[in-house]
């Protein structure tokens, strides 16, 4: 939602897409450390069975059964993390193996 923080949203601090309840209006915020404390409240309160979890196939559907994602399927959703940890691994390794070249 927040184009890698260049959309207008991520300009008022939203970087989840995060709207106004019951609105198509997206919340603004007025720091960073204010969406990131409203994000971890929300995470650990709406959806504290996610977090609870034991695997990431447990923890999309309880995201989705709580109408976290909308206009996908949880396995369209499950796809979109299983590639971002798939990039995650891929740099990390990436970096590993230059690490030589930045010391």
């Amino acid at each position: 939602e927040s184009g890698y923080g260049t959309s207008g949203i991520s300009r008022q601090h939203n970087y989840g897409g995060i709207k106004i309840p019951g609105s198509n209006n997206y919340r603004k915020f007025k720091s960073d450390r204010d969406f990131v404390d409203y994000y971890l409240n929300l995470m650990t309160s709406r959806y504290r069975n996610a977090i609870d979890a034991k695997d990431l196939n447990g923890f999309v559907n309880e995201l989705g059964s709580k109408g976290y994602f909308r206009g996908q399927t949880a396995a369209q959703y499950l796809g979109k993390l299983n590639t971002l940890k798939s990039l995650d691994r891929a740099v990390a390794q990436d970096l590993a193996n230059r690490r030589d070249f930045y010391n």
